[in-house]
């Protein structure tokens, strides 16, 4: 007997689930998708995939549906305490993905490696495959510029266009293979995050080769005017000037050692949602650190919006403060190529406004504010 607070996974595993039936944002999600994959070369690859793609017809289709059924009943039946939705989802698409003679793991493995092989072609051109051409970046300074929080095109990017299409496709064919998912909006963005983490897992290094190219020149000067105002502060501290060195540095106490911590990790996180979890947690940190609660207070980013919009102890000019100080302090490596990233694929609108997307504003506002400083101690250190 299924139970009725499985979050509608037993019908995501139900090949017979009727997709008419699911709620308008999904329905509009996959009208999105296909929308998002017409494009002609892909279109054709697609095609080509198909021609490939293992059928199945009448005993043997009936016999291949019961084989599956019964896989996925042990996940399906599970108690939730022992195995929560989420899981469960990851599963099952892992399943289907893993699974070559199924429908949506030939296309995968397909447009993996499709994309492997355009990505290592271009690789070849001019023996510069990552960077725009110059006439390209004086068409769009204001854009090449990180931390707008404008979309930018992804015409001058092609492994993450390319990246965009195998995400759409391997999405659509899931949902023609498990109409399920999409009968509650719950499991389809599981579902769609799901499919990120295995793409991101094959593909993430070309793809964000790609976006270390493109944000190489925004990179290395944050990194020289970083540099430039240690090599001042060291200047100081040999010259005993300790006046000057207490208004012109950073202050250690002003400092979040869990800030930081999430801020490095940030490299390390290879999908949107978890690049979007540091994110939160760095934001979360500077606003107990500053407050002086708890981290695992659950309305700490609910605190900092508060704070920003209302209360005196805390402006919107005062959290940025922080982030840029601490963003200083970490030097992490490609920030913006990071931030660029999560421009490019952390598209879900439900998520984006909630903390994540508040956490990722605060992040893009503060990295664009030293990008285009040109003196980052007159400008962030002794402002008061």
């Amino acid at each position: 007997m299924v139970r009725k607070d499985d979050g509608g996974i037993a019908e995501a595993a139900d090949d017979d689930a009727v997709v008419k039936n699911a709620p308008a944002p999904v329905a509009r999600s996959i009208h999105a998708i296909s929308a998002a994959a017409a494009n002609s070369e892909w279109e054709a690859i697609v095609a080509d995939a198909k021609k490939t793609a293992p059928t199945f017809r009448g005993l043997s289709n009936s016999v291949e549906k019961a084989r599956r059924k019964r896989r996925d009943a042990e996940i399906v039946g599970t108690d939730e305490y022992e195995l929560p939705t989420e899981e469960k989802v990851v599963l099952l698409v892992a399943r289907s993905l893993n699974d070559r003679m199924s429908l949506p793991g030939h296309f995968y493995r397909c447009l993996v490696k499709e994309h492997r092989a355009r990505a290592e072609a271009r690789s070849k051109d001019e023996g510069n495959a990552w960077r725009v051409t110059e006439d390209e970046k004086r068409s769009g300074d204001d854009k090449h510029l990180m931390g707008t929080g404008e979309s930018h095109s992804s015409k001058n990017l092609p492994q993450c266009r390319d990246a965009h299409f195998v995400i759409h496709h391997v999405m659509a064919t899931l949902i023609e293979y498990r109409p399920g998912f999409t009968l509650s909006p719950q499991l389809a963005v599981k579902m769609a995050a799901a499919v990120e983490a295995f793409v991101f897992g094959e593909l993430y290094d070309p793809i964000f080769a790609e976006l270390v190219g493109e944000t190489r020149d925004l990179d290395e000067a944050l990194m020289k005017k970083i540099g430039a105002y240690e090599i001042e502060c060291l200047q100081r501290t040999c010259r005993g000037d300790s006046m000057a060195c207490s208004r012109r540095k950073i202050r250690e106490e002003d400092i979040s050692v869990e800030a930081l911590e999430a801020l490095l990790r940030l490299p390390e996180a290879r999908v949107p949602s978890d690049k979007l979890r540091y994110c939160v947690n760095f934001v979360e940190s500077i606003s107990s650190h500053f407050c002086g609660s708890s981290s695992n207070t659950p309305d700490v980013m609910q605190s900092v919006k508060s704070k920003v919009t209302s209360g005196p102890s805390m402006g919107a000019d005062s959290l940025l403060k922080m982030v840029c100080e601490h963003i200083i302090v970490g030097k992490v490596p490609h920030l913006n190529a990071e931030l660029k990233f999560l421009e490019e694929f952390a598209t879900d609108e439900h998520v984006l406004k909630g903390k994540e997307g508040y956490a990722l504003v605060t992040l893009q506002s503060s990295l664009r504010f030293l990008n285009l400083s040109d003196d980052i101690e007159h400008d962030v250190i002794t402002q008061s």
